[in-house]
């Protein structure tokens, strides 16, 4: 809190609109760099004897003591009304930072204001470590020179070099004065510590970094150690050794793999560290646990619908307890409504997928539209829940059960926008190597009146209908690329009917190398009886855990 006041604290102060009826504030002059100074009003009418002036006093940072005529009249933000029109001399002090003052000659019936920028009061710190390529930190910040200028007060040093232990003090700099600071380095002893594993249950068959885990430790002084991974019956099948160690921080990244770049089979594997100073004095030992668990599926996924899978349609497969996923969608949208000319519109999405325990994730997702009309956007909201019944585990059938909600400001059935009310279904799962197909049934019951050629109607109304989701798609390690539609049919009051428009989308979701970050392309239509009335051409971004 006391960071983010000293933060708010230094944020320039707009200038206070004239008060109503009289003219806006002219800038008359900037006495000296340290000011501004505005004025507005009229000097009045003669009679009565002048009107009085008024003055508002500002500064950066706030928080400063105002003086008038060397006499104190408060803080800033300041203003003080009824001030005989007439010569003063306006002065800001605060500590830490330079005296600064104006004169002003205030005018009666006018309103004055001063905003006044402080400059800190510096002084000089000079450091000098041993060895001489220390790193030096003040307040946390790394200094590249060995000298600098630096705020009045108290200000933490601290300095660390490999081998060496960290040194830290607290040192007084004075305005206009040179500070010096020794800072002798003593060597440190070896030693290991903080043996990690960042992912305790790995499938090596995940794409990208999701398929790695990193063994890090950390150590203090130079020497050598190496990496062993021991199978359940104790078998070693991975050794890594590391380089002469040079810095402090160590990791190996382990694929699941032996020796002989083979893969290893699902289950229990123990990593042993074993380290010693570079004189062979100083040995130790660390042990951790990897499991290799090859139905631990994670896999980036559309939530473009409200629930993680393709565009149009849901997948089985879910995010185990602990991962999770961000994506965003930008789409350039063309709209032709009651087709007329085509509209550009503009549409932006953002959604998160988490791994809630096995099998079972939470994906809530925030819909936009259109950015390119300010005075009627549509703001959707959706909270979708989704159970793996039967994992996608790879065999060729899956089965899931999923319960959502959706809100509209606006209702409506186009665009990024689904059916305002509630939904639960199921979704079917077949797969074959890399192809895969997802049939997704779900029933709909809805407080609005649904209606056709892409609206809910706004009229209030239980209804009800089905949804039949189906979706294509080919995936190959970091690769998903896909084929999607959706088809409705009203259920509830009136007769039974197909409703428009009717869904269709491709899409591709590429993993770039080495990173977690998904890139997303995809195009999509929506088709009424007669026509193709919305087109959508987007991008996406995301990264997934």
């Amino acid at each position: 809190m006391l960071v983010l006041a000293a933060w708010i604290a230094c944020l320039p102060f707009p200038a206070p609109a004239a008060p109503p009826g009289e003219d806006p504030p002219d800038l008359l002059l900037a006495t000296e760099s340290d000011f501004d100074i505005e004025t507005w009003g009229s000097a009045g009418t003669p009679g009565g004897g002048p009107p009085p002036a008024i003055l508002v006093v500002e500064s950066q940072p706030a928080g400063a003591e105002v003086y008038l005529n060397h006499a104190y009249a408060g803080m800033t933000p300041l203003t003080v009304k009824d001030l005989p029109p007439g010569g003063y001399r306006v002065s800001l002090q605060r500590k830490n930072y330079r005296e600064a003052s104006v004169f002003l000659t205030l005018d009666p019936g006018r309103t004055f204001r001063v905003f006044g920028r402080l400059r800190s009061e510096t002084g000089a710190l000079r450091v000098s470590p041993r060895p001489a390529d220390a790193e030096i930190y003040v307040d946390g910040l790394r200094i590249r020179v060995s000298e600098g200028l630096f705020p009045v007060g108290t200000h933490r040093v601290t300095a660390r070099r490999f081998g060496y232990q960290d040194f830290s003090a607290d040192v007084l700099v004075q305005a206009d004065r040179t500070t010096e600071l020794a800072v002798p380095l003593s060597p440190a002893v070896f030693a290991a510590r903080d043996f990690t594993v960042s992912r305790k249950r790995l499938n090596p068959d995940n794409p990208g970094l999701t398929g790695r885990s990193d063994l890090d430790f950390s150590v203090t002084a130079p020497g050598r150690g190496r990496i062993i991974l021991y199978a359940a019956d104790g078998t070693p099948v991975r050794t890594h050794v590391f380089p002469d160690f040079s810095t402090w921080a160590q990791s190996f990244r382990w694929d699941g793999r032996d020796d002989a770049g083979r893969p290893l089979p699902d289950g229990p594997y123990r990593a042993l560290l074993s380290v010693e100073s570079r004189d062979g004095k100083i040995q130790g030992s660390m042990a951790a646990e990897v499991v290799l668990d090859r139905s631990l599926l994670i896999r980036y996924r559309s939530i473009h619908h409200g629930q993680p899978g393709l565009m149009y349609a849901p997948l089985t497969s879910s995010l185990p307890a602990g991962s999770f996923q961000l994506g965003t969608l930008f789409a350039g949208e063309a709209d032709r409504p009651g087709g007329g000319e085509w509209e550009r519109r503009y549409a932006a999405q953002l959604g998160a997928v988490v791994g809630l325990a096995a099998g079972l994730e939470l994906t809530p997702v925030l819909s936009l539209e259109p950015l390119a009309d300010p005075g009627e956007p549509r703001l959707d909201a959706s909270l979708g829940l989704k159970y793996a019944l039967r994992k996608d585990d790879g065999g060729p059938f899956s089965l899931s059960a999923t319960l959502g909600g959706h809100v509209s400001s606006s209702p409506a059935y186009a665009g990024l926008s689904r059916f305002p009310g509630l939904t639960a279904g199921a979704v079917l799962g077949l797969r074959f190597g890399s192809l895969g197909f997802a049939a997704a049934p779900e029933l709909l019951v809805s407080p609005y009146r649904i209606g056709d050629n892409g609206g809910a109607g706004r009229e209030p109304g239980l209804d009800a209908a089905v949804l039949s989701r189906f979706g294509l798609y080919l995936e190959t390690g970091p690769l998903l690329a896909g084929f999607s539609t959706v088809l409705a049919a009203r259920t509830g009051s009136g007769p039974p009917r197909l409703l428009y428009p009717i869904h269709t989308g491709f899409e591709v979701h590429g993993l770039l190398p080495d990173s977690l970050l998904f890139l997303s392309a995809f195009l999509s239509w929506e088709y009424s009886p007669d026509r193709i009335r919305r087109l959508f051409l987007g991008t996406g971004l995301g990264i997934v855990y």
